[in-house]
């Protein structure tokens, strides 16, 4: 087992102590962006996360889906052209990922070597389809309601 000494230093944790004062406020004003773009957001081509109604998501993220990897990558170049920046969480699946080939738990370990390769069948679909899709919009505790209005327009008057 491959282990990693991941505590912080003095500096991390004096910056990281400052941070919690502000985490719920941080997180309230990130849920009130979420909020704008599940109201506004309405481009047919576009999946919104799901929301259950007994649980709370404080939105470190907000990935969004496309119907496919060629709409993804072109609603990104369409928002990076337009100055927004944009992320894709995460590109490779894990079963997938290098490090994982040679785990010996890993029943994909075959399929590594060769991931997204036309010639190798699809082992796990779905994920891979996630993977191929997913678009992170974004999102922080200091975006502005402005800035989640150019992002709706933009996306809504995206082709």
């Amino acid at each position: 087992y491959a282990g990693r000494n991941s505590r912080l230093d003095e500096i991390q944790a004096a910056v990281l102590q400052v941070k919690l004062r502000h985490l719920e406020e941080d997180n309230a004003h990130r849920q009130a962006m979420a909020a704008y773009y599940y109201e506004h957001l309405n481009h047919p081509c576009l999946h919104l996360p799901r929301r259950l109604p007994d649980a709370e998501n404080v939105y470190h993220l907000f990935p969004v889906f496309l119907q496919t990897k060629a709409q993804r990558d072109s609603l990104q170049a369409y928002l990076t052209a337009h100055g927004v920046q944009t992320l894709i969480h995460y590109p490779i699946p894990p079963h997938l990922q290098e490090c994982y080939a040679k785990a010996p738990w890993n029943d994909y370990a075959a399929v590594a070597a060769t991931a997204h390769s036309a010639a190798q069948p699809s082992q796990l679909p779905l994920t891979e389809h996630l993977a191929d899709t997913e678009l992170s919009l974004p999102i922080s505790p200091v975006m502005s309601i402005q800035d989640a209005q150019i992002v709706v327009e933009l996306i809504n008057h995206w082709h």
